[in-house]
């Protein structure tokens, strides 16, 4: 009895050492692209003071931000203003994000704002962009397809995982 006590006292506190590894791990990525997001946005109003040198400044508190993480590449993840667009192809000359896949075609998708909601636009391609939402949907985006953070993008064989998280401008 006493075995079985202490088997059971060990594994809950190997299962609580790994749940907390899983979560510093996740809170490391999120820092990583909160950082990303940072440096891209003060870059932008420095160009934009610049260019509107003497005229009133707008206030924004909170800024929608797009990471995008690739499956099967390990640790490899963008940051995006969806306010400039987001391309998604083979050019690289072409595309923000190049995905080397004969399926995927030179200039497949767009990512972009309209109306204030982020949702993407396939130029025709040959094989398609598929939108995964949830465990079981999969929905051909045929135009364009309002998308939600936690959506799987599905082009070529590369699935693409979205996030969307907001960016404290008062931070800057």
């Amino acid at each position: 009895m006493w075995m079985v006590l202490v088997m059971l006292i060990i594994a809950l506190a190997l299962s609580g050492i790994f749940l907390w590894i899983k979560y510093s791990i996740k809170k490391s990525e999120e820092k990583k692209y909160y950082d990303a997001a940072a440096r891209m946005i003060k870059e932008n109003c420095l160009n934009k003071i610049i260019q509107n040198r003497g005229q009133r400044r707008q206030t924004v508190t909170d800024k929608l931000m797009i990471y995008i993480s690739i499956s099967g590449k390990s640790r490899q993840g963008f940051v995006f203003d969806p306010e400039n667009g987001i391309r998604i192809g083979r050019n690289i000359e072409e595309n923000e994000i190049c995905i080397r896949d004969a399926l995927v075609s030179s200039s497949h998708c767009n990512i972009y704002l309209y109306q204030g909601q982020p949702i993407i636009q396939d130029f025709n391609s040959a094989n398609g962009t598929f939108i995964k939402r949830g465990l079981f949907d999969k929905h051909p985006v045929d135009g364009w397809e309002y998308i939600y953070s936690g959506d799987t993008l599905l082009i070529g064989d590369t699935r693409i995982q979205i996030k969307f998280f907001l960016f404290d401008m008062m931070r800057l």
